[in-house]
């Protein structure tokens, strides 16, 4: 008998709610702060010119390096390889300036004694990173700022690798600094990760405590905590590094197209994209790491989308996957329609596959019996099937269909089965088998139902005929 909810009840479960969000919310901050400490604030460095083998000291006037940056590089800082000729120094800075032509500087860092020491790489970071909006050549000034207590030297070639000539005192010094460019940054992005989770993840605790507290059906359970924690694998997976999931791109892409009434390859064979999505197509998985998380963000934020107009060719084939793509299709289908960038097409696709495994998942702790209705709700709400269910991967939507069919099998168990209940058992028996050989033997769950419970009204029969 069900029993009524009092006002006590009420605000105890409201009470215990905040409480484990709160708890949730603080773990996530501190997660974040200890991920900023162990890979926080750490530089990705590219060489420039690994070639040295004399030591130039820096001038009065100091140390111009050219370095030359291609169209859309970004530059947040550089290393660079000092001599003090073996001696520890107690004053003293310098001075690492990005300037432009003309000598205006574009950025700025600066290094002392306590972190230049002899015969070391030495970073500088810039404030802000600088991309170059078209091909050009910058300087690094380097240069004293704090006289030393004696003499400062870089290392350097003998003789200019390439462009990146070097003029000392007005006059080119037929050399090259042992250079490294600053090519990216972790920076503050770890503690950014965690803090952007910490709603979601709060927000979880204190729907599956309030609900629990509050009685509500598993089935609104399932959907409410189901879609926090299912939207927290969305985020907090990069793109394309699921299982596979440039193949299931392609098969997902593909079927917009053909839902879109577009040809969606060419007589090659190759899959036909948008102008600004041919660059993420590929044959293999994506980046992982911090810096990937950085990265998409990033895109998602300043890449540019595009009209829903298939002209450029990709180096994915058509034809790829197998399996149930029409979410995953859908919300690619709408995100080309709206204009949106790859990555935010991306989102809205694992979006969608995550909502339709959801609906599969609601229906199969609706159907269960209530002896094994909670077991089989938190089976649902395990980290696998919605990480499954959060990427592009069919399987998903499969592992929904498995569990709405077990639950159903069970059901039928015990009660005899009405008109919906034998198509939908119908319907989802013959959908599991061909959509993937591993669940084939889960059709034969439908042996456990006596046949008396999936027969008709033979008693009306027999008295009709005599």
């Amino acid at each position: 008998m069900k029993q009524k909810l009092t006002l006590r009840r009420v605000l105890a479960s409201a009470v215990a709610a905040l409480a484990a969000a709160a708890a949730v919310w603080l773990l996530c901050r501190w997660v974040g702060y200890d991920l900023q400490l162990r890979i926080g604030n750490e530089p990705v460095y590219e060489i420039a010119n690994d070639d040295y083998t004399q030591i130039i000291d820096v001038p009065e006037d100091g140390l111009w390096q050219a370095v030359p940056l291609e169209a859309g590089q970004t530059l947040y800082g550089c290393r660079l390889r000092f001599s003090t000729h073996g001696e520890l120094y107690r004053a003293g800075m310098v001075m690492v300036d990005l300037c432009d032509a003309d000598g205006t500087i574009l950025r700025e860092a600066a290094g002392n004694y306590a972190n230049i020491f002899d015969d070391n790489f030495t970073g500088f970071a810039f404030g802000t990173a600088y991309t170059a909006a078209q091909a050009e050549t910058l300087c690094l000034h380097i240069y004293n700022v704090v006289e030393w207590e004696g003499p400062l030297g870089l290392w350097a070639s003998t003789g200019t690798v390439g462009a990146l000539a070097l003029t000392a005192d007005g006059v080119d010094a037929d050399a090259t600094l042992a250079l490294q460019y600053m090519t990216d940054d972790t920076g503050s992005w770890p503690s950014d990760l965690a803090n952007g989770l910490a709603p979601l993840l709060a927000f979880a605790a204190f729907a599956a405590v309030l609900l629990f507290g509050l009685r509500a059906p598993l089935p609104l359970t399932v959907a409410v905590v189901g879609l926090a924690c299912g939207l927290l694998f969305v985020r907090v997976t990069p793109a394309l590094v699921a299982p596979d999931e440039y193949t299931h791109l392609a098969a997902a892409y593909e079927m917009a197209s053909r839902l879109g009434g577009e040809t969606p390859a060419d007589e090659n064979g190759c899959l036909l994209v948008r102008e600004s999505d041919a660059p993420h197509f590929g044959t293999r998985s994506g980046e992982i790491g911090i810096l990937a998380y950085k990265a998409e963000a990033l895109a998602r934020q300043n890449e540019a989308g595009g009209p829903d107009a298939l002209t450029a060719v990709s180096e994915a084939k058509a034809g790829q996957g197998s399996g149930n793509y029409l979410p995953q299709a859908l919300g690619i289908r709408l995100a080309r329609n709206a204009g949106a960038n790859f990555y935010t097409m991306l989102r809205q696709a694992r979006t969608f596959n995550l909502i339709f495994y959801l609906l599969l998942a609601v229906l199969a702790v609706a159907l269960a019996p209530a002896a094994v209705r909670g077991l089989l709700a938190c089976i649902a709400l395990l980290p696998m099937p919605l990480q499954l269910a959060g990427s592009l991967s069919p399987d998903a939507s499969v592992l929904g269909m498995v569990f709405c069919y077990m639950a159903l099998c069970l059901r039928l168990r015990t009660k005899k089965a009405v008109w919906w209940e034998k198509i939908l058992l119908i319907a989802l028996g013959g959908a599991v088998g061909p959509a993937k050989a591993i669940y084939l033997p889960v059709v034969l769950l439908c042996f456990i139902i006596p046949a008396d419970n999936l027969v008709g009204p033979t008693e009306f029969v027999r008295g009709s005929f005599g």
